[in-house]
């Protein structure tokens, strides 16, 4: 939804669109309901997730996202400039801005804002991993780790 009043759901057109096409060009459902060209560049909100190799709160709004396919924030910011992306509702309302959620519910205050659908939850998990990639959190070294498997294998360490 895009706004936290309406109770009726839309559909992306642009998957809609997508769909059909894929129907009648090939007389069958798509297999991968994935249209890349809809695919936000990781590289507009890698500055953002990322500082000095390092990944920070922004990330981990990302990764709450993806993890409970929801966020809750007290409102979306309508108007607001880059250094303002400090504070999670401006993170936030740019993640809705950007398409990459949309509003689920407003309760108790609070809007409650969830991944529209299951191709920006591929998107979302793919900036994940493409995020962890950019700091090397999982590189590993595998003449330090071939080293220790010979210690251990040899000297029993």
């Amino acid at each position: 939804m895009f706004n936290r009043r309406t109770k009726q759901k839309i559909f992306d057109p642009d998957m809609v669109l997508y769909f059909l096409q894929r129907l009648i060009k090939y007389k069958k459902q798509p297999e991968q309901m994935l249209d890349n060209n809809i695919k936000m560049d990781y590289s507009k909100i890698r500055y953002l997730v990322i500082l000095d190799k390092k990944l920070n709160d922004h990330f981990s709004r990302i990764k709450h996202i993806n993890e409970n396919n929801n966020i809750e924030i007290m409102y979306l910011i309508d108007s607001f400039n880059v250094t303002d992306l400090s504070n999670e509702e401006s993170f936030v309302s740019l993640l809705f801005y950007f398409g990459l959620i949309s509003i689920d519910k407003y309760e108790k205050g609070q809007l409650i804002l969830k991944s529209p659908n299951r191709s920006k939850d591929k998107f979302i998990g793919g900036y994940m991993i493409d995020a962890y990639k950019d700091t090397d959190i999982f590189r590993m070294d595998l003449s330090k780790l071939s080293k220790e498997i010979r210690k251990m294998a040899y000297e029993g360490e």
